[in-house]
This record gives C-alpha cells, structure tokens and sequence, in this order.
C-alpha cells in the first residue's frame, strides 16, 4: 500500500502524554456495580436470616398465630416450602411468610394454630413455630458459613481478576501509546463478534512489518459495530480513525505486543477526537 502516512498526534517526542478515556472508568464501573448486587444478595440472604434468628432467640416473645396460606416453590435444588401466617401481639394484625422445612411444612393445614416467636421491638420480625427456631438458626449459620468459606472467594477472585484485566489492559495500552512505534497496517479480515452482555463488537485482523522487517499478524475485537457507528459521535471517529489509515503501534524489538490504533482506554493528553 502507498499513501500511508502516520497520525500527525504520534510524530510528537517520546514518551507521549496519556491519559485514561471515559470508557476505563466505564469498564471499572461496570465491574464494580455487578458485584455489589451479588455482595449484597449473599449477606442479605445469608447473614440476614442469621440476625433475625439470634434477636428472636435472645428477646423473641411466643404468641398464637394461625396459618394463613401454604405455598411451594420449585428451585433448581428441588422445592421449597413456605408458610404464610398471621399474628397479633397487640392491637395490630401482622401477616409474614417465612421458608420451613417439608417436614413441618406437612404437619400444617390453612387455619391451624401455632405458636410465632416475635421481637418486642420489632413486631414485624418473626419466625413461626418457636419450638423450631434452635434447629433453624443452626441451618442459618451453616449456610452463611459456606457463603463465608466458599461462595465470597469465589466472587470475590471473579471481581478482583475482571479488575486486574481492566488494568492489564489498560497498561498495555498506555505503553504502546506512550513509547510505541508506528507502521503501517493492512486490514486482512473483518467480523462481527457478539461478546454476550457486552454487546457486538466488529473484530478486525491485521498485519504489518516490524523494524527488523518481520511480517506480524495482529487483531483486534473491540471497535464499534456498524450499529453504533451509524449513529455518529465517538463510535464512528474511532470507526475512522482505525480503517481510513490503518495504523499499529507495536514496542521496538518485541513487535508481538501491538494493537491498531487507536486505543480505547488511553488517549493522548490533547487529543478529545475519540
């Protein structure tokens, strides 16, 4: 190919002045938002129930409550039994549903008496069937420590090593911006890519010659699909800016590490186009 010129930004001395792009900060907010729910799932759910139970074994008062409804659920670790019922420590009815095990769940009928444990400072909270709150506390406490034990390290390396991925990347790309060397790219392939809730991405190969004049084989699966660039702004300057010129940065004697330029997570300091 003739023509090629390299990006006027990139003649500038090295190292060149980087900065981090708004879509860095996206990427780590988005990791950092889908943990939280789970977070907060696993110690509502697990650590909830542990709470509840222990205030209602330390200050619960036993009343007379009547069954209300009887319910079950399928779950993938097979079903799940629930009681609804009612219970009036004063002058307010309060009606609650709360999961028991099959066994108790057949030993109830709509409109049978039993006895709910509630906290006097909290009539709200409850736990029907008093005589049952020792062995449901101790279930409690096994599942969250099997939360604890096991499910937290688990989600907790799936979110510290999406964020060290974040910033792998992002240091790679911060180096080939501020000390890599520009050539000349040729576009050898183009596909569409769906990266699940990531969306669809067009993924582009490429080639080029290294200094030491080695033919080197690159790709890249991030840029803007036809959609978004459609729609102008940032998608398509970017779109532009990798196709209408192509351009490969790659650091001198180890041509393997390179991308097509230009990057998504850093930009030079002055440069507001993409």
């Amino acid at each position: 190919m003739t023509g090629w010129k390299a990006p006027l930004e990139l003649d500038g001395g090295l190292p060149r002045q980087v900065k981090a792009t708004g879509s860095f900060w996206f990427v780590l907010l988005v990791i950092t938002l889908s943990f939280l729910p789970v977070f907060y799932v696993f110690v509502s759910t697990g650590y909830g129930k542990v709470y509840k139970l222990e205030i209602l074994k330390e200050r619960g008062v036993t009343v007379h409550g009547a069954v209300a409804n009887l319910r079950i659920q399928s779950s993938k670790n097979g079903p799940l039994y629930y009681v609804d019922y009612q219970y009036k420590p004063a002058d307010m009815v309060y009606s609650e549903g709360s999961n028991i095990t099959g066994d108790v769940f057949k030993t109830l009928h709509i409109g049978q008496t039993i006895t709910v444990i509630y906290d006097p400072l909290d009539q709200t909270r409850s736990f029907p069937n008093a005589g049952d709150l020792e062995r449901s506390l101790d279930a409690a406490k096994k599942t969250w420590h099997m939360l604890v034990v096991f499910m937290f390290p688990l989600f907790g390396t799936f979110f510290v090593g999406a964020e060290l991925f974040a910033f792998w990347t992002f240091s790679k790309q911060k180096k080939l911006l501020s000390y890599g060397m520009a050539a000349q790219a040729t576009i050898t392939g183009e596909r569409q890519v769906n990266r699940g809730r990531s969306g669809v991405f067009t993924e582009v190969t490429y080639q080029f010659q290294d200094d030491s004049g080695n033919t080197v084989e690159g790709k890249r699966s991030d840029l803007p699909r036809q959609k978004l660039r459609d729609k102008g702004g940032k998608a398509l300057a970017q779109w532009t800016k990798a196709m209408d010129n192509p351009t490969v940065l790659y650091m001198p004697g180890k041509s393997s590490v390179n991308l097509l330029y230009p990057p998504t997570m850093v930009r030079l300091q002055n440069d507001n186009r993409y």
